[in-house]
């Protein structure tokens, strides 16, 4: 009897904890889209103040952070500003730059996986249209070359490869990453969207 009363508690501290990380999520996820949208409205006037050099990532500052274009990823519907550097806080409200440059044809950037932000890359598949603008307004136009999967041990394998962008989230749980591959395209009337 006092063993399934145990059971009985332990079950429902266990429920209660899933419950807490469950709308925790969807807080941090609301925050964050929150925090792109506010960023997205505020880009217009930041940009046209900066004095910007050519081929070097430039970057804004908006609301005390530093941000170096945003992305927009066509089939997604999905339009985010990108932040300079990436931490743990920065995450929070943004996409982050990890590595790589534009202008070297090897950037990537990463994301959680919250609805608002990268949490539907798995979605995307070879051909898909994505569009960077820098700080100064220079647009890049990607395809998507591929979409895979990696164990999250396999951080070496973000960086491998000849691709001009890529693009990396984590999966539910965090025991995969999502890896998206792409190339540079020419503007053309398709990916002007």
């Amino acid at each position: 009897m006092i063993k399934s009363k145990h059971l009985i508690i332990g079950g429902m501290l266990i429920l209660t904890a899933s419950l807490c990380l469950f709308f925790n999520n969807i807080f941090e996820s609301y925050n964050a889209l929150q925090s792109a949208q506010k960023v997205t409205k505020q880009w217009d006037d930041a940009v046209k103040k900066g004095n910007f050099k050519k081929k070097e990532m430039q970057s804004v500052l908006i609301d005390g952070n530093f941000y170096i274009g945003k992305i927009k990823i066509l089939p997604l519907k999905l339009t985010l500003p990108v932040m300079k550097d990436w931490s743990y806080d920065n995450l929070k409200k943004a996409p982050c730059r990890y590595s790589g440059s534009l202008y070297k044809n090897n950037m990537i950037i990463m994301a959680h996986n919250y609805r608002g932000h990268f949490g539907r890359l798995y979605k995307l598949k070879r051909g898909d249209d994505i569009l960077f603008e820098d700080v100064r307004g220079d647009r890049f136009y990607y395809k998507v070359d591929e979409v895979e999967t990696l164990s999250s041990d396999d951080v070496d394998e973000i960086e491998l490869g000849d691709f001009d962008l890529t693009l990396f989230t984590c999966t539910v749980g965090g025991r995969n990453r999502v890896v998206v591959r792409c190339f540079e395209v020419k503007a053309n009337e398709n990916n002007l969207k």
